[in-house]
């Protein structure tokens, strides 16, 4: 069962960085009578995780913002629309996980 553990990053023992290790991925072939594992090339592995997105700036996530009703609000007008919002997917969870399963523990109880 120990020829099926994948292989620990291997690096040189010339005193090579430990984010610049050899790897050896392994192949494993399943079929319903036997099980097929195969070495494949080493590859160098690299630890260092590259940038994937571009930094935001701040004028970016204020207009976001601004632009899906998040943030906070200013002003004397802010205050009284954030009292009159209705939240329609809390009033739906309401409605089908408490409203509904009640109405029907009721009847089912008459």
């Amino acid at each position: 069962m120990a020829a099926l553990a994948p292989a620990a990053p291997a690096s040189a023992s010339n005193g090579t960085d430990a984010a610049d290790a050899l790897f050896t991925p392994y192949l494993t072939l399943v079929l319903p009578n036997t099980t097929t594992v195969s070495a494949l090339a080493p590859q160098r592995t690299s630890a260092r995780p590259a940038a994937s997105a571009p930094p935001v700036s701040a004028s970016d996530e204020d207009a976001y913002l601004h632009a899906h009703g998040g943030g906070a609000t200013s002003g004397a007008g802010g205050a009284g629309a954030l009292g009159r919002h209705i939240d329609f997917e809390r009033l739906k969870f309401r409605l089908v996980f408490i409203i509904w399963p009640a109405l029907v523990g009721i009847t089912m109880a008459m």
